[in-house]
């Protein structure tokens, strides 16, 4: 469920679909989505600790993606930024849980499909409403532009 508040109104997303196109989004989302896909498919057959390997390069896909992400709404200062940061937070953590877990050979089917699920609900909450901010911008810039 998306966050409302004064500062950043995000409505609720679509339910959650495991299909993803990835025609329709960014290349980076469909590479963490994917990254997850292959985890789940290697976690009836693959050995604990290169189960955790896998994860641990999530973990580090996501840092670097949401790194970028987050100095770029710093740079336009973005509304929503602080629950967007938090949502950040949320997933990188139950990332690094996870890498934890597999560690330990206790890393689940369903813990890393919950792990998706969240992905595409940040993905369709706070990126969309992002990129709705940004495109609103744009046009906003584009209507100055030509009363200027």
């Amino acid at each position: 469920m998306c966050i409302e508040s004064a500062d950043c109104a995000v409505t609720n997303p679509p339910p959650l679909s495991l299909h993803w196109d990835a025609k329709q989004h960014d290349s980076r989302y469909v590479n963490l989505l994917n990254r997850i896909d292959t985890i789940i498919a290697h976690v009836s057959h693959s050995p604990a600790c290169h189960l955790s390997v896998l994860i641990g390069e999530l973990h580090n896909m996501t840092l670097n993606q949401t790194f970028s992400e987050e100095a770029h709404m710093v740079s336009i200062r973005y509304h929503g930024y602080g629950h967007h940061l938090h949502d950040h937070h949320r997933l990188a953590i139950a990332t690094a849980r996870l890498r934890n877990e597999a560690e330990l050979g206790l890393c689940t089917v369903q813990e890393l499909q919950t792990l998706r699920e969240q992905w595409v609900q940040h993905i369709q909450c706070f990126d969309n409403a992002l990129e709705s901010h940004l495109i609103a911008n744009q046009a906003q810039a584009g209507l100055d532009d030509k009363n200027s």
